[in-house]
């Protein structure tokens, strides 16, 4: 935008450029079978960077449905193109992926194995060994070797 003020035999030209904006999103998904291990964090902190140096970092959490999106930022630098880029603080018990970009937005990915370590958890719940399948085959074992050693028996 140019204007011009005259004021007697002065002239002021002002001269100013706006910058091309834009914004970048970031979602929070989590795979721990529903914090099967209830180790889920209340919150999370996303660190945003802007060709590799850090510019803000937002927390997410339930309350902000585990999304933000940054808005009014520099598209270019320079006439360059920014490249914008997330990164999680690392949470304990979880492995971090994240996919995305900056045009269609990040998602941060959570993955939570259980005590096993890599291993995804079971949809078995939480309870001890399954005693009564044990009886029960220990108990179809003894019928047959029974009926074995009668058949034996009663043939000889």
């Amino acid at each position: 935008m140019t204007s011009n003020v005259t004021e007697g035999l002065e002239t002021t030209i002002t001269n100013t450029h706006e910058t091309e904006q834009t914004e970048v999103s970031v979602s929070k998904v989590w795979d721990d079978k529903d914090n099967y291990d209830e180790i889920r964090p209340n919150s999370v902190t996303i660190i945003l960077y802007a060709n590799g140096d850090k510019v803000a970092s937002v927390e997410l959490s339930e309350s902000n449905g585990w999304a933000y999106t940054w808005t009014k930022l520099d598209k270019k630098e320079a006439g360059v193109d920014i490249e914008y880029s997330v990164e999680e603080k690392e949470i304990e018990g979880y492995v971090a992926e994240i996919t995305g970009n900056m045009k269609d937005g990040f998602v941060v990915t959570n993955t939570h194995y259980g005590e096993g370590g890599d291993v995804p958890p079971t949809d078995n719940p939480k309870t001890g060994d399954n005693i009564y399948s044990y009886i029960a085959m220990l108990l179809i074992c003894l019928a047959g070797l029974v009926k074995f050693t009668y058949s034996y028996s009663k043939n000889n």
